[in-house]
């Protein structure tokens, strides 16, 4: 379950950091990609209050999140095993 770790509020953007499992960032993103690929974009926006290209923007930066958590966990287990 994701965890509020803080807050604050930066010109009009309240700014959180989370603590999230990879299995939570991989729901979030199959999620917007399932919206993204069967929504029309007017209601992409009224669901997502955010124009399709800003979804889209928002659902590449957390694969780039999943991406590299998913290369320091390979690197980790690479570390890991004995040669």
């Amino acid at each position: 379950m994701a965890k509020l770790l803080s807050e604050r509020d930066v010109v009009s953007a309240r700014l959180l950091t989370l603590e999230i499992s990879e299995d939570e960032l991989a729901l979030y993103v199959a999620a917007l990609n399932y919206l993204l690929e069967n929504a029309s974009d007017e209601l992409v926006d009224e669901v997502a209050g955010a124009y399709p290209d800003e979804v889209m923007a928002i659902r590449d930066d957390l694969n780039d999140l999943l991406d590299l958590d998913m290369l320091k966990n390979r690197d980790e287990q690479l570390i890991q095993e004995p040669l």
